[in-house]
């Protein structure tokens, strides 16, 4: 029997031998590295206008109360309206082809449940931003007092220990400065004239103060221009026992027709949306958008004293440099 193995090989069979091994070589060393070139290379966020569309169904899924700020979807924003421990928003700021700025904040006492907001905003922000949902934004949380990390695409995520922003620098995304302007509150003798017609009584000097009553209750709407805040006005409403009558409560009638009041084209706080928001979540802490400025409920139905406390003021999201407005 020849024994084959042991046959010396020609010239050809060495070539052919030879590129064999090369080859075998090569294949090892990409299989063993592409791993980590593949691992290396970070998704780059999808700052498109679907995709901020998805960061609001993420958040109404969770239970948080999303507006239109400004009617048009340039702004949207999103407020954690159940939680009594942490004030927190998230605020979405496009144009017709992308995303400019997605913000996270919260506030309050409680830092655990700060943290536990904006754990549910960064991951909504994953989930829409980023392919399979990414852990990329929520894993740049870091506590510190300021963080800034640029990911691909020019796209730059600050974090502080009470907020985190998404932006977009991208060439030829949205310039937030032509994006969104936002309403200027009306004048005090604008605002005077408007609830006079509601049977208010007004007083116009440095400012605005109108006086009603409604089913009994001392209702109050003012407006300081000097020195206090001329970015807010405020609405009291005096003291209400809350009996219930029937199928609505007395406080719940109250604040339905001061919403609707506070509706009418004279007056124009709010709309039919916001007057029935007023009237159903007159809670301590809840805020939402309406008529292009926001409504604030300071002390609410469940505050001991009776009274009740809303203030609106135009809607301004808060950017920094790396977005000039």
């Amino acid at each position: 029997m020849v024994n084959l193995i042991s046959k010396p090989l020609g010239r050809s069979e060495r070539t052919v031998l030879l590129s064999v091994i090369g080859l075998l070589i090569v294949a090892v060393i990409v299989f063993a590295v592409s791993p980590v070139v593949f691992r290396d290379e970070e998704p780059i966020p999808a700052m498109t206008v679907d995709s901020g569309a998805d960061v609001v169904d993420n958040l109404s899924s969770r239970g948080w109360d999303c507006f239109d700020s400004d009617g048009d979807a340039h702004l949207q924003r999103c407020f954690a309206n159940e939680s009594d421990e942490v004030t927190a928003s998230v605020s979405i700021l496009s144009d017709d082809d992308a995303v400019a700025m997605i913000k996270a904040e919260a506030t309050g006492s409680d830092s655990d449940a700060i943290s536990d907001s904006l754990t549910a905003a960064t991951e909504t922000m994953d989930k829409a931003l980023l392919p399979a949902g990414d852990g990329r934004i929520k894993g740049l949380m870091s506590g510190n007092a300021f963080d800034a990390r640029e990911l691909p695409g020019d796209v730059m995520v600050e974090t502080t220990p009470s907020s985190v922003k998404v932006l977009n620098g991208k060439d030829g995304g949205a310039s937030a400065n032509t994006v969104y302007l936002p309403k200027a509150l009306p004048l005090p003798d604008q605002l005077a004239f408007g609830l006079e017609k509601k049977g208010f009584e007004c007083h116009v000097e440095a400012g605005v103060q109108c006086d009603s009553q409604i089913d009994s209750v001392d209702v109050a709407v003012s407006q300081d221009v000097r020195p206090v805040d001329p970015n807010l006005i405020e609405v009291r409403l005096g003291p209400v026992d809350d009996t219930t009558k029937g199928s609505q409560s007395k406080g719940s009638k109250v604040r339905e027709q001061i919403g609707t009041i506070l509706a009418d084209d004279a007056v124009g706080l709010t709309d039919a949306d916001g007057a029935e928001f007023l009237a159903q979540n007159a809670k301590t802490g809840c805020r939402g958008d309406f008529a292009g400025y926001e409504m604030s409920i300071v002390t609410g139905a469940d505050d001991a004293s009776g009274s009740i406390r809303i203030g609106f003021t135009s809607v301004v999201p808060v950017a920094t440099s790396a977005i000039e407005w």
